[in-house]
């Protein structure tokens, strides 16, 4: 990790990227992961870990692990007695989705004391909690931005689709409209619009926000804003399904604005 952070450092010097004290700042990934999936529902994992990884190398500049077990402690407790001498590893009283958080705080703040650099972007899932916390914790924290990593992005965007779904208080003609296919084509559609634009030299995110929204209309047959790179039929509209979804209303949902 030491050899890793010392390149980060060299290129985000022969990058000029500096700030205002001139202390260099790179890019990171961030990523979590536990002893036990939680399906979305239950977080209740004994054990958890998180990286972070520098853009530049692609190689781990930091790791924590959070364990809120140990067995040789749990034995003892058990028979009432005092655990022997071990090496203990429990480490953690929190809850098992701020395992995250809290490795992550611990590497940033370490950052110029383990490789003399700042971290001051970085790439994440959709945890919202775990940028709250940087910017609260860390001593530069107000410096950092997040930027979306796009797989979660897709993944989010699909489960929020199929949430609309099932949700019975939105037009059941128009749920009906938004089938698992269709579901599967607007998040390939939505992948498509990120990679083409991620292409261009020019990187316009206005446009790419306007190409992301007319995604619902190409998937739903109205073509008038396509174009060519994405779209095999631009500005045909003979299997337009957009008025459909317009008076069922849960176009509405779709686009993310409010009913009425």
């Amino acid at each position: 990790m030491e050899n890793a952070g010392q390149r980060e450092r060299e290129i985000a010097l022969e990058k000029k990227q500096l700030c205002s004290d001139n202390v260099p700042w790179i890019t990171v990934y961030l990523d979590g992961s536990w002893s036990k999936r939680s399906y979305g529902t239950n977080y209740n994992a004994l054990s958890g870990m998180a990286g972070i990884i520098g853009k530049n190398t692609g190689e781990l500049i930091f790791l924590g692990v959070r364990n809120k077990f140990c067995s040789i402690c749990t034995r003892a407790e058990t028979k009432s007695v005092e655990p022997n001498d071990h090496t203990c590893y429990k480490n953690w009283e929190g809850s098992a989705p701020a395992m995250e958080a809290n490795i992550v705080v611990d590497g940033f703040n370490a950052s110029e004391n383990m490789h003399g650099v700042r971290y001051l972007k970085f790439v994440g899932d959709g945890d919202s909690s775990v940028y709250a916390k940087i910017q609260e914790k860390v001593l530069y924290g107000k410096q950092v931005r997040k930027m979306e990593c796009t797989n979660h992005a897709l993944k989010n965007y699909g489960k929020h689709l199929r949430k609309t779904k099932a949700d019975t208080s939105v037009n059941l003609e128009g749920r009906k409209l938004l089938t698992e296919k269709k579901i599967k084509l607007l998040v390939k559609r939505a992948k498509c619009s990120i990679y083409e634009h991620a292409k261009k030299q020019s990187k316009d995110v206005d446009l790419l926000r306007s190409d992301l929204r007319h995604g619902l209309h190409h998937v739903f047959g109205e073509h008038t804003n396509c174009y060519q790179e994405i779209c095999n039929t631009p500005g045909d509209i003979s299997k337009n399904l957009i008025p459909d979804l317009k008076r069922t209303l849960i176009y509405n949902h779709l686009r993310g604005k409010p009913i009425g």
